[in-house]
C-alpha cells in the first residue's frame, strides 16, 4: 500500500517472476503492471507514486541492482541502476512535503 493509501502494489517476488500489479484502491481497477525479475527488496517513495525495488547481494550475487517505477508501472530510468554489492537501499523519510497523486492508468497497445 501507498503511503497515501490509495494504491496497492501486488507483485511476486523471491521464487516468484516478479510480476508487479498496481491498482487504484478507490476505484477497484488496475492501472499499470511490470516487472521486476530477481528482486527482494521493494519499497513506496514518499511521494506515493514511485516504487523502488531492488536485487540485493545477501539473495542474489550477480546483478545487483535498483530499479524505480511510476505507479503504473513505467520505468522511470531507461535501465536500473547497477552495483556490485547492494545490501541495503531505503528512500530517505520525508514526512509532509507530499500530498495526494492522481496515477494515469497506462493504456494498453
Amino acid at each position: 500500500m501507498c503511503p497515501f493509501s490509495s494504491l496497492a502494489m501486488i507483485g511476486g517476488f523471491g521464487n516468484c517472476s516478479g510480476e508487479i500489479d498496481f491498482w487504484d484502491i478507490n476505484t477497484l481497477k488496475q492501472v499499470g503492471k511490470t516487472k521486476s525479475h530477481c528482486a527482494v527488496g521493494i519499497e513506496w517513495a514518499p511521494d506515493g507514486k514511485t516504487l523502488m525495488t531492488s536485487v540485493l547481494y545477501a539473495r542474489v550475487k550477480v546483478d545487483n541492482m535498483v530499479t524505480l517505477f511510476n505507479a503504473n508501472g513505467t520505468k522511470i530510468l531507461p535501465s536500473p541502476m547497477l552495483c556490485q554489492e547492494l545490501h541495503w537501499v531505503q528512500w530517505q523519510p520525508r514526512e509532509g512535503l507530499f500530498t495526494k497523486q492522481t496515477i494515469e492508468p497506462v493504456k494498453d497497445s
